[in-house]
């Protein structure tokens, strides 16, 4: 079993990497298209809505910009930690993925 510390160590290194600026794609969220920088790899190991978008030859799979019109910009900036460090913080009701 791994220690607790190091699974807090690795959620935290995790979490550090959404705060860079680094990400590979860049998810464009709500009407406005309001930029999110992701990092691919991580999108799709975390969550199997990002795996199928971005590992499928989808159209989104071939390019740095993927739309998601009918998200909240406030859902998905909530959701992002969780992807990222195990984390949810507040209650998020509209995002599906």
């Amino acid at each position: 079993l791994v220690p607790a510390s190091t699974c807090n160590f690795v959620a935290e290194q995790f979490s550090e990497l959404l705060e860079s600026d680094d990400g590979d794609v860049e998810v464009l969220i709500g009407c406005e298209g309001k930029p999110f920088r992701v990092h691919s790899l991580v999108m799709k190991v975390r969550s199997s809505f990002f795996k199928a978008m971005l590992s499928s030859g989808m159209q989104e799979s071939r390019q740095q910009a993927i739309r998601l019109p009918s998200l909240s910009a406030q859902s998905f900036q909530m959701f992002l930690p969780f992807v990222y460090g195990g984390c949810l913080k507040g209650e998020v009701t509209d995002v599906g993925l």
